[in-house]
This record gives structure tokens, C-alpha cells and sequence, in this order.
């Protein structure tokens, strides 16, 4: 069956949305780690590395997510 233009341009679009988005949540997330790897021990004192990991992370998922909705 034959596919209109605007369906494969869709697609592509739709390809090149999920391609961006994967990319920009991958760069948020080593900057995420590195960020975390440089906090201060004393800006730290009420909370583990790892609870500041979950917290650092979710905002990264929190803003891949917007992204993907304003599309």
C-alpha cells in the first residue's frame, strides 16, 4: 500500500521528537551525576547521596516528560 507524504512526514517527525528527546534526557542525566558528584558534603548534611540522586533524577524524567508533551 502506498503511504501518503503526510503520513511518512508524521512519522519522521514523530522519529526525530523521540530521537531529541532521548538525547536531551541523556545529556540532563550525566549533568545531573556530575552535579551530584560535586555537591559539598556540608550542603548535604540532611540528606543521603542517593536520596539527592532520586530527587535530581525525577526533576531530569520530570522535564524529558514536558518535552514530549509540548510536542
Amino acid at each position: 500500500h502506498a503511504v501518503s507524504a503526510s503520513k511518512r512526514a508524521a512519522c519522521a517527525q514523530r522519529a526525530l521528537t523521540f530521537q531529541t528527546n532521548r538525547n536531551v534526557g541523556t545529556a540532563l542525566t550525566a549533568s545531573v551525576y556530575a552535579k551530584a558528584l560535586r555537591i559539598h558534603s556540608s550542603a548535604r548534611k540532611d540528606k543521603t547521596t542517593g536520596q539527592i540522586m532520586d530527587l535530581m533524577s525525577s526533576d531530569t524524567q520530570r522535564i524529558v516528560n514536558l518535552g514530549q508533551s509540548l510536542h
